[in-house]
């Protein structure tokens, strides 16, 4: 199913989104990566205009410390190489190409997530 309209904070939202255009679930997969993306730099992603719709939501409400106190001058430095290709790939502009475009069992299988037991996880017994 598709949709069309703005919800939520600009800066998580992908560019079909954006643009007004009709957009389905892989939203949801897009916003995941730019909040993994600023979990590992302490930052939002400053390409197709992200860190600016960010900056002008901002303007008005009070500033806030960053979550580390520093910003990383190699913010890619401490990822994996498939953590990077995780938050990219959900982080794809084109949602058909998008992480998750598939389903969650997509997502679920991609290699930076292969440590997880989902099935511990589904029935709860997962500290």
């Amino acid at each position: 199913a598709q949709t069309r309209g703005k919800a939520g904070t600009r800066a998580y939202m992908p560019p079909e989104a954006l643009s007004g255009g009709w957009y389905t679930l892989t939203f949801d997969w897009y916003s995941l990566g730019v909040t993994l993306y600023q979990l590992l730099h302490d930052a939002l992603p400053s390409e197709d205009g992200l860190a600016e719709a960010a900056s002008e939501e901002e303007e008005e409400r009070p500033r806030r410390a960053s979550l580390s106190g520093m910003r990383s001058s190699a913010p890619w430095a401490t990822a994996s190489p498939a953590g990077r290709a995780f938050v990219t790939s959900l982080r794809h502009s084109d949602a058909d190409a998008r992480l998750g475009a598939g389903g969650a069992s997509e997502v679920r299988a991609h290699p930076f997530l292969a440590g997880v037991d989902w099935s511990a996880m589904q029935a709860g017994a997962v500290p």
